[in-house]
């Protein structure tokens, strides 16, 4: 469903997320105000302190775009970019907006309900199981502590909409992943399709926010996908330029249960041998077929697929999204 990013297990770094105002948006940028001999000091400051921020500020602001615009470049994606930040998003692609706010709203009650019933055994068991295949301590740990990271992450751009930008669209080459990040950092732009975000329900905006964010801040790879029959669906229509949307919410409706199923076959090692065969429609790529060609590599060794599901960004996703199902669907919840 998403694109790779880079080579596994590679460590995500930080950097200064700046505004497209010019202005600072991160209180660690307050060190250059460093001068100023107490609070009230750093909070007013000089004018030409002011002057000194405002020109740092804006040298950080343009550093940080000739950055992403080669890096951009570099990773064939520069010709995708349709729109960059959320306020152009807002005014030329309004539903986009609409949907993508009300995905991060859900992603951030999705990671929220994750966290909490993993501190429930009794709750989580048996659907960590499902994706990851043990659900030991030590596992639920892990876990645990990564998607904190990605809570960490999804706060993070709906707090910086200058981050998010949109791909695809009209008048652009047909873009053939739903989203990505171009390099596996905190703050990193997020790059997410048009068409992906209108034309799909709320629940797998929310499921795709948190698979890119994980990327970033949670330090996975793409060694498989997880796809339900919905996601074949569109994928088809989005290639054919045209979308039924009551056939597509149709499928839709049975795609959590449907992703839980291929979930618990993968970690089981009961991949059929012609499980990619239905995805030739979509026009894979080659490194999609790659990640494929992986998960197939470690279907005979059950460590390797639990190791795997635990840096997989789609076993993360989609695993935070079963964790808050359960906890929803519990009779005493409201």
């Amino acid at each position: 469903m998403f694109r790779i990013l880079s080579t596994p297990n590679v460590v995500g770094g930080s950097s200064v997320a700046m505004a497209e105002s010019g202005g600072f948006s991160n209180v660690e940028d307050s060190t250059l105000l460093a001068g100023a001999e107490n609070k009230e000091d750093a909070a007013s400051g000089s004018k030409s302190q002011k002057g000194a921020i405002n020109s740092a500020g804006h040298k950080l602001t343009l550093s940080r775009r000739l950055h992403d615009h080669f890096l951009e470049c570099k990773m064939g994606r520069h010709s995708h970019v349709t729109y960059r930040g959320m306020a152009k998003i807002e005014k030329s692609e309004p539903l986009m907006a609409e949907n993508l706010k009300r995905g991060f709203d859900l992603a951030k009650a999705i990671i929220q309900d994750a966290l909490q019933t993993l501190t429930e055994p009794s709750a989580c068991l048996k659907v960590v199981e499902g994706y990851i295949g043990h659900g030991s301590e030590c596992n639920i740990d892990t876990l645990r502590k990564k998607f904190l990271e990605v809570e960490k992450g999804v706060n993070f751009y709906a707090n910086h909409p200058e981050k998010v930008v949109a791909v695809g669209g009209e008048g652009k080459a047909s873009v053939s992943y739903n989203g990505c990040v171009l390099e596996p950092k905190e703050k990193a732009n997020i790059y997410l399709n048009i068409r992906s975000v209108v034309d799909r329900d709320v629940e797998t905006t929310a499921s795709l926010i948190l698979h890119e964010v994980s990327h970033a801040y949670a330090n996975t790879s793409d060694f498989y996908y997880i796809k339900s029959e919905a996601d074949y669906m569109w994928a088809s229509m989005y290639k054919s330029g045209h979308v039924d949307e009551a056939l597509l919410r149709q499928a839709q409706a049975t795609a959590a249960s449907d992703i839980d199923n291929k979930a618990r076959a993968i970690v089981e090692g009961k991949v059929p041998s012609n499980y990619s065969v239905s995805s030739s429609g979509y026009g894979m790529s080659a490194a999609d077929f790659k990640a494929y060609a992986r998960m197939r590599r470690f279907q005979k060794d059950p460590e390797e697929r639990t190791r795997a599901a635990m840096s997989n960004a789609d076993t993360l996703a989609y695993l935070a999204c079963a964790l808050s199902r359960s906890r929803r669907d519990q009779p005493d919840r409201i």
